[in-house]
Protein backbone atom coordinates (compact mmCIF):
# COMPACT_ATOMS: atom_id res chain seq x y z
CA UNK A 1 0.00 0.00 0.00
CA UNK A 2 1.18 3.51 -0.64
CA UNK A 3 1.66 5.59 2.51
CA UNK A 4 -0.55 8.46 1.32
CA UNK A 5 -3.44 6.24 0.29
CA UNK A 6 -3.75 2.94 2.16
CA UNK A 7 -6.49 1.77 -0.22
CA UNK A 8 -4.38 1.99 -3.38
CA UNK A 9 -2.17 -0.92 -4.41
CA UNK A 10 1.56 -0.43 -4.06
CA UNK A 11 3.39 1.27 -6.93
CA UNK A 12 7.17 1.26 -7.52
CA UNK A 13 7.43 5.06 -7.82
CA UNK A 14 5.12 8.08 -7.43
CA UNK A 15 4.29 8.62 -11.11
CA UNK A 16 2.85 5.19 -11.79
CA UNK A 17 -0.66 3.82 -11.25
CA UNK A 18 -2.47 0.51 -11.56
CA UNK A 19 -5.08 0.27 -14.29
CA UNK A 20 -5.82 -3.32 -13.25
CA UNK A 21 -4.22 -3.94 -9.84
CA UNK A 22 -1.47 -6.52 -10.04
CA UNK A 23 -1.83 -6.86 -13.83
CA UNK A 24 -1.61 -3.59 -15.76
CA UNK A 25 0.30 -0.50 -14.63
CA UNK A 26 0.96 2.76 -16.45
CA UNK A 27 3.20 5.74 -15.83
CA UNK A 28 6.35 7.61 -16.67
CA UNK A 29 9.57 6.47 -18.31
CA UNK A 30 11.32 4.25 -15.73
CA UNK A 31 14.70 5.97 -15.94
CA UNK A 32 16.54 8.43 -13.72
CA UNK A 33 19.51 10.75 -14.17
CA UNK A 34 21.71 8.50 -12.03
CA UNK A 35 22.15 4.91 -13.20
CA UNK A 36 21.93 3.50 -9.65
CA UNK A 37 18.53 5.18 -9.24
CA UNK A 38 17.35 3.65 -12.51
CA UNK A 39 18.51 0.25 -11.26
CA UNK A 40 16.56 0.71 -8.01
CA UNK A 41 13.43 1.74 -9.91
CA UNK A 42 13.71 -1.22 -12.31
CA UNK A 43 14.42 -3.63 -9.46
CA UNK A 44 11.28 -2.48 -7.61
CA UNK A 45 9.24 -3.05 -10.76
CA UNK A 46 10.66 -6.53 -11.29
CA UNK A 47 10.11 -7.43 -7.63
CA UNK A 48 6.47 -6.40 -8.04
CA UNK A 49 6.17 -8.90 -10.89
CA UNK A 50 6.22 -6.47 -13.82
CA UNK A 51 7.71 -8.42 -16.70
CA UNK A 52 6.30 -6.82 -19.85
CA UNK A 53 7.14 -3.26 -20.87
CA UNK A 54 5.24 -1.35 -23.57
CA UNK A 55 7.48 1.61 -24.50
CA UNK A 56 5.64 4.39 -26.35
CA UNK A 57 8.60 6.79 -26.51
CA UNK A 58 9.83 8.03 -29.85
CA UNK A 59 13.53 8.02 -30.80
CA UNK A 60 14.89 11.39 -29.76
CA UNK A 61 12.61 11.70 -26.71
CA UNK A 62 15.39 10.47 -24.46
CA UNK A 63 19.16 10.34 -24.35
CA UNK A 64 19.42 7.12 -22.35
CA UNK A 65 17.49 3.88 -22.37
CA UNK A 66 16.59 1.72 -19.41
CA UNK A 67 16.35 -1.42 -21.59
CA UNK A 68 19.90 -2.70 -20.95
CA UNK A 69 19.56 -2.15 -17.19
CA UNK A 70 16.19 -3.91 -17.25
CA UNK A 71 17.67 -6.91 -19.03
CA UNK A 72 20.65 -7.04 -16.62
CA UNK A 73 18.49 -6.82 -13.50
CA UNK A 74 16.02 -9.36 -14.87
CA UNK A 75 18.86 -11.79 -15.66
CA UNK A 76 20.25 -11.35 -12.12
CA UNK A 77 16.82 -12.26 -10.72
CA UNK A 78 16.27 -15.06 -13.22
CA UNK A 79 13.21 -13.28 -14.58
CA UNK A 80 12.21 -13.25 -18.24
CA UNK A 81 11.11 -9.84 -19.52
CA UNK A 82 9.58 -8.60 -22.74
CA UNK A 83 10.05 -5.09 -24.11
CA UNK A 84 7.82 -3.90 -26.94
CA UNK A 85 8.50 -0.58 -28.65
CA UNK A 86 5.54 1.24 -30.18
CA UNK A 87 6.94 4.73 -30.82
CA UNK A 88 4.47 7.59 -30.90
CA UNK A 89 5.54 11.21 -31.43
CA UNK A 90 5.14 13.30 -28.26
CA UNK A 91 1.66 14.90 -28.09
CA UNK A 92 0.69 12.71 -31.05
CA UNK A 93 -1.65 9.82 -31.63
CA UNK A 94 -0.94 6.57 -33.41
CA UNK A 95 -2.80 5.48 -36.51
CA UNK A 96 -5.83 3.33 -35.58
CA UNK A 97 -4.11 0.14 -36.76
CA UNK A 98 -1.07 0.93 -34.59
CA UNK A 99 -3.32 1.60 -31.57
CA UNK A 100 -4.99 -1.74 -32.19
CA UNK A 101 -1.55 -3.41 -32.33
CA UNK A 102 -0.59 -1.81 -28.99
CA UNK A 103 -3.86 -2.89 -27.36
CA UNK A 104 -3.48 -6.39 -28.82
CA UNK A 105 0.04 -6.55 -27.32
CA UNK A 106 -1.33 -5.62 -23.90
CA UNK A 107 -4.18 -8.13 -24.14
CA UNK A 108 -1.88 -10.95 -25.28
CA UNK A 109 0.48 -10.31 -22.38
CA UNK A 110 -2.37 -10.22 -19.85
CA UNK A 111 -3.86 -13.42 -21.29
CA UNK A 112 -0.42 -15.03 -20.80
CA UNK A 113 -0.51 -13.96 -17.11
CA UNK A 114 2.18 -11.32 -17.61
CA UNK A 115 2.23 -8.09 -15.61
CA UNK A 116 2.38 -5.14 -17.99
CA UNK A 117 3.81 -1.63 -17.65
CA UNK A 118 2.80 0.95 -20.30
CA UNK A 119 4.77 4.19 -20.48
CA UNK A 120 5.82 7.13 -22.56
CA UNK A 121 8.12 9.85 -21.20
CA UNK A 122 6.02 11.73 -18.64
CA UNK A 123 3.28 9.08 -18.51
CA UNK A 124 0.63 11.58 -19.53
CA UNK A 125 -0.22 12.07 -23.21
CA UNK A 126 0.67 8.94 -25.12
CA UNK A 127 0.26 6.69 -22.08
CA UNK A 128 -3.10 8.25 -21.23
CA UNK A 129 -4.26 7.82 -24.82
CA UNK A 130 -3.35 4.13 -24.87
CA UNK A 131 -4.87 3.44 -21.45
CA UNK A 132 -8.02 5.40 -22.35
CA UNK A 133 -8.45 3.37 -25.55
CA UNK A 134 -7.74 0.18 -23.58
CA UNK A 135 -10.55 1.08 -21.15
CA UNK A 136 -12.95 1.75 -24.04
CA UNK A 137 -11.95 -1.50 -25.76
CA UNK A 138 -12.92 -3.32 -22.59
CA UNK A 139 -16.31 -1.74 -22.02
CA UNK A 140 -15.99 1.86 -20.81
CA UNK A 141 -17.70 4.63 -22.77
CA UNK A 142 -15.33 7.38 -23.96
CA UNK A 143 -16.26 10.01 -21.35
CA UNK A 144 -16.30 7.38 -18.60
CA UNK A 145 -12.85 6.19 -19.70
CA UNK A 146 -11.49 9.74 -19.43
CA UNK A 147 -12.97 10.08 -15.93
CA UNK A 148 -11.66 6.68 -14.88
CA UNK A 149 -8.20 7.62 -16.14
CA UNK A 150 -8.34 10.76 -14.00
CA UNK A 151 -9.46 8.70 -10.99
CA UNK A 152 -6.73 6.08 -11.50
CA UNK A 153 -4.07 8.80 -11.58
CA UNK A 154 -5.26 10.76 -8.53
CA UNK A 155 -2.51 9.43 -6.23
CA UNK A 156 0.35 10.20 -8.66
CA UNK A 157 2.59 13.25 -8.29
CA UNK A 158 1.44 14.43 -11.72
CA UNK A 159 -2.30 14.06 -11.01
CA UNK A 160 -2.71 17.83 -11.44
CA UNK A 161 -1.58 17.57 -15.08
CA UNK A 162 -3.99 16.43 -17.80
CA UNK A 163 -3.81 12.93 -19.22
CA UNK A 164 -4.15 12.75 -22.13
CA UNK A 165 -2.44 16.08 -22.80
CA UNK A 166 -3.64 17.07 -26.26
CA UNK A 167 -7.19 17.41 -27.66
CA UNK A 168 -6.30 14.98 -30.50
CA UNK A 169 -5.42 12.35 -27.88
CA UNK A 170 -8.69 12.90 -26.05
CA UNK A 171 -10.59 12.71 -29.35
CA UNK A 172 -8.97 9.37 -30.13
CA UNK A 173 -10.31 7.96 -26.86
CA UNK A 174 -13.76 9.45 -27.46
CA UNK A 175 -13.80 7.98 -30.97
CA UNK A 176 -12.55 4.53 -29.97
CA UNK A 177 -15.06 1.69 -29.83
CA UNK A 178 -15.54 -1.26 -27.51
CA UNK A 179 -13.78 -4.31 -28.88
CA UNK A 180 -11.72 -2.24 -31.33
Amino acid sequence: MTPDNPLSPQVPFPNAYWVIPGKLMAGEYPDEMEQHQTRQKILRMLQMGINTFIDLTHPGDISTSYHAILEEEAADLGVEVDIYAHPIVDFGVPQPLEMKAILDEIDRALEADKVVYVHCLAGLGRTGTVIGCYLVRHGEEGEAALQKLKDLRKTTLKAHLPSPEHPRQEMMILGWRMGQ
